[in-house]
Order: structure tokens, then sequence, then C-alpha cells
């Protein structure tokens, strides 16, 4: 089977987005003979072609972030041009993946109904979404939080090659907390008051060479 990875994350191959993915067809290549191809949607500028690997593939895997509780408008652009497939005989199989680096998983619950409308419209089979919470800084670490985030997509990506359905337990696992527990919010507050609980996003800033204007009010 050919399966198409469309990578919606403005950082491409950099994003945790392809980690994700990648770790998912890793379990799916236990089915036997896949093939997977991958497209950045940051560098295909030809919708024409992108929208004709969608319907020459057996599979897709559309994988991207949000931000803000809003999918890239490069990802936007692409769901708009597949309009002309709706109902087209033998369209793929559709998985799709959204991580965000919101904690909570509840974040993505909207796209995700989205997603569900699209796939109806389209007239594509589909298992689903496979929602990520707390996924930014996945491609930085190198611990026991992103082994255990890429093992448990792959163990997700295994049951889907040999049943053709996900694992529930498992996408729970991967998602993460649906709702922040009442006792890491009051830790989370703590670390703010405390001052440390935007440590990285300062350290950014200085990278960026923006740590100055970190206060600054446009707007206002």
């Amino acid at each position: 089977m050919q399966w198409t990875i469309f990578n919606g994350s403005p950082r491409g191959a950099k994003s945790n987005t392809r980690l994700l993915t990648e770790a998912f067809c890793q379990g799916l290549a236990e089915a036997g003979e896949v093939q997977f191809r991958t497209v950045y949607l940051m560098r295909e500028p030809d919708m024409k072609a992108l929208v004709g690997a969608f319907a020459a593939s057996d599979g897709v895997i559309l994988g991207f972030p949000l931000y803000t509780d809003a999918m890239p408008g490069i990802v936007k652009e692409f769901i708009e041009a597949l309009d002309p497939l709706c109902g087209r005989q033998g369209l793929p199989q559709v998985v799709f993946l959204v991580q965000s680096g919101f904690p909570e998983a509840t974040h993505s619950r909207r796209v995700a109904r989205y997603l569900a409308k699209l796939t109806e419209r389209l007239g594509c089979a589909s298992p689903g979404t496979i929602v990520k919470g707390g996924g930014e800084g996945l491609r930085e670490s190198t611990g026991r939080r992103r082994n255990s985030a890429l093992v448990a997509l792959r163990r997700l990506g295994e049951r889907y090659a040999s049943t053709g359905n996900p694992d529930t337990d498992l996408l729970r696992q991967v998602a993460g907390f649906e709702r922040m527990p009442t006792v890491v919010l009051c830790v989370f507050r703590v670390l703010g008051w405390l001052g440390l609980g935007d440590v990285m996003w300062r350290g950014r800033m200085r990278e960026n060479g923006c740590y100055a204007q970190r206060k600054a009010r446009p707007y206002v």
C-alpha cells in the first residue's frame, strides 16, 4: 500500500508533527509491504499536485499543529483544495493527527469534530483523529517524555495496521490530560508566582534577540 503523509506544520521537517507521524507510521509498517511518502505543505505551492497525490494514495495521514486553537493557513488551503474530490469513488482512507503545545487535549476536540465532517463530505473512510496534547518542545527533548509519546504512537499504528481501528486506551494515552487536574493547575500557579513558569519562553526570546521588548504593548 502507498501511504502519503501530509505534514501541515510551518516548521516542516523540523517539526514535532514529523516526529509524531513518523512514529505512527513505524507501527503501520508492521502490516507488511507499506510505502510512505512525506509531503510538506509549506514546500509545495502547487495545490493541484497535492490534490493529485491525495487522490492517488491508498492511505493518507494529515498531521498538523494547532496555534491558539486554529489550524495553520496552509492546512486550511489544502483542505479547501480537496473540494473537487467530494463524492469521488476510490478515495484513500484518512488518519488525522492534531498536536498542540497546550497540555489539555480538549483544545483539539473541536477541530477533530470538523475533520470528522470533512471526511463525510469527501466520502473518505477514516478511523478518526489522533490528538496529542503537550507536543511543544518534543523535538528538542531526548528523555522519557519523548520516548513515551513516540512509543505510544508506534503502538497505535501497530493496532491500526492489525485491526483497521485505533485502540481507545492508546488514544487516551497519546492525548494526555483531557483537562488539567486541579492539583496540577495549582502547581502551575505557584510556578507562575515564583516566575518559573515562563523559563522556556524567556530563553526563546533571548535566542531571537527580543527579550528587551518582552513587555512591549504596541497596540495600547
